[in-house]
């Protein structure tokens, strides 16, 4: 009896991760055309913020709540000339570089 239950178990065990995987993998329909699945605490609002305030104030900011156009970067790295520990970009190269790619596209303004 012991070692049906065991082999039940161990398969239910060794069952899970994949299938957690899988769902983390497969797209679903009601993620429309997005590449690869948003994981995060952070909606778009949140990005819209940050381009609007760090990156350019563009004329799709004016519907941003809470965002003028002098409003300014709260980001205390966002002008550094340092660089990381280990790293060759200061701080203001990575940001302007994520202003063109992560932040544009999280922010739904690409």
């Amino acid at each position: 009896m012991k070692l049906p239950t065991a082999l039940i178990a161990l398969a239910l065990a060794a069952a899970t991760p994949a299938s957690a995987y899988e769902n983390m993998s497969v797209r679903r329909e009601s993620e429309g055309d997005q590449p690869q699945r948003r994981l995060g605490w952070f909606g778009q609002d949140y990005y819209k913020k940050v381009y609007c305030r760090c990156c350019e104030y563009i004329t799709e900011c004016e519907d941003v709540d809470g965002v003028t156009s002098t409003s300014e970067c709260r980001c205390p790295k966002r002008n550094s000339d340092k660089t990381g520990w280990g790293g060759s970009k200061t701080y203001e190269e990575k940001f302007d570089h994520s202003c063109e790619t992560t932040l544009l596209r999280n922010a739904g303004f690409d």
